[in-house]
C-alpha cells in the first residue's frame, strides 16, 4: 500500500485545478515549482511555499508565453503549461518507515539493539541503514557495532544498507577502501551503499570535493555491483553550489524543516528516502528520541515492495 502525495494537476482529473498565488503553500505548488525549475526559471528550491521568488518565475513564464504577467498560477497559466507537459508529479510514500543505525544508538554496543523490538514497532519499520565506516582510517573508523547490527536486522528479515560517513581532507580513494574492505560479506547487505555527505565545504574546495565524491561513488559502484546513494542535507548540498551531475545516483535526504515534501536539489526529480526526522522513538532501541526515521518512495523501485 502506497501513500500518494499528489502534487500536481492534469486535465484527465476531474477535480478542478487548485489556484495558487503568493503566500500559497502545499503540494500543488511543489509541483508548479518543480515544472518551472525543468523548464529552465529560477525558483530556488521547490519548497511547497509560493514566496517572491517564485512569483517572479511565473511572471516570467507568463511573458514568454503571452500571458498576463500577474504571477497567478489559475486556468489559462494551466492550460499553456500543459501544452508544455505540466501534469504533475506524485510522490509516493510508502505506508512504512525504516531507520539509520549507528554505534550510539546502542550506546557502543553495551545495550544491543532488539531487532525483533524494532520489527515489531507499530511504525511499521521495513528497512534499515547501517554505519559501516567514517573517513579513511583511525580508531573511530570502523564502527564497531556494524556487523552485529547488519546480522541481527537481517535475522528479522529486514532489508539492510550500509553508510559511509564521508570526511573533508581525507583521500577519497583511502575512503572507498575502507568502506569496501569493512562491510564484510556485500551479499549480505540488500539496499545499495550510501555515500554520508554533510559536512559543509569551503568554496576553494568545491571542485576538488565534487571529484573526490565521483572517485568514492565509482569504486563503491565497482566493488558492489550497485548504484549508490548520496544520503545528504540542503545545507551541505548547497555548500557545493547545488551542483546537478550526480542525478544518476539516487537522492536520500535529510530535512526536518518541512512537513509536505523535503526540498528538490540539484537535478533529482525527485528523492528516494526522505529522513524527516532526528528525534524519532523506535522499540528496542535504548536511546530515548534520538533515532532517525526515513520515509521511502516507491517510485524509486530500489525496494521490492
Amino acid at each position: 500500500m502506497w501513500i500518494v502525495l499528489y502534487l500536481g494537476t492534469n486535465r484527465n482529473f476531474m477535480q478542478p485545478q487548485p489556484l495558487i498565488e503568493l503566500n500559497s503553500s502545499g503540494a500543488a505548488v511543489i509541483a508548479w515549482q518543480l515544472f518551472l525549475q525543468k523548464n529552465g526559471y529560477n525558483v530556488s528550491t521547490a519548497d511547497g511555499n509560493f514566496g517572491p521568488q517564485t512569483q517572479a518565475a511565473t511572471m516570467a513564464f507568463q511573458t514568454k508565453n503571452g500571458l498576463t504577467a500577474d504571477g497567478v498560477v489559475g486556468p489559462g497559466t494551466y492550460t499553456v503549461a500543459e501544452q508544455q507537459g505540466f501534469t504533475g508529479t506524485a510522490v509516493q510514500m510508502a505506508d512504512f518507515v525504516g531507520i539509520d543505525v549507528a554505534h550510539y544508538d546502542s550506546n557502543d554496543g553495551a545495550n544491543p539493539i532488539n531487532w525483533e523490538l524494532v520489527k515489531q514497532d507499530p511504525q511499521n519499520i521495513k528497512f534499515v541503514f547501517v554505519k559501516a565506516t567514517d573517513g579513511a582510517s583511525g580508531p573511530n573508523s570502523v564502527d564497531q557495532t556494524f556487523a552485529t547490527n547488519v546480522a541481527g536486522a537481517g535475522a528479522v528479515g529486514l532489508p539492510v544498507g550500509a553508510y559511509h560517513f564521508y570526511e573533508l581532507g581525507s583521500a577519497a580513494t583511502a575512503q572507498a577502501s575502507n568502506f569496501i574492505t569493512n562491510t564484510g560479506n556485500h551479499q549480505l547487505l540488500t539496499l545499495p551503499p550510501v555515500l554520508d555527505f554533510e559536512l559543509p565545504v569551503a568554496a576553494s574546495a568545491i571542485q576538488q570535493t565534487m571529484d573526490d565524491i565521483n572517485t568514492w561513488l565509482e569504486q563503491v559502484e565497482k566493488a558492489f555491483g550497485k548504484t549508490p546513494i548520496i544520503y545528504t542535507n540542503p545545507n551541505a548540498w548547497d555548500a557545493l553550489g547545488n551542483p546537478s551531475g550526480f542525478s544518476k545516483y539516487p537522492l536520500w535526504i535529510a530535512d526536518y524543516n518541512s512537513s509536505i515534501a523535503p526540498p528538490v536539489l540539484g537535478s533529482w526529480p525527485q528523492w528516494a528516502f526522505w529522513q524527516f526526522t532526528e528525534t524519532g522513538t523506535v522499540q528496542g532501541i535504548v536511546n530515548p528520541a534520538s533515532m532517525d526515521i526515513n520515509h521511502y518512495n516507491p517510485a524509486s523501485g530500489i525496494l521490492a515492495v
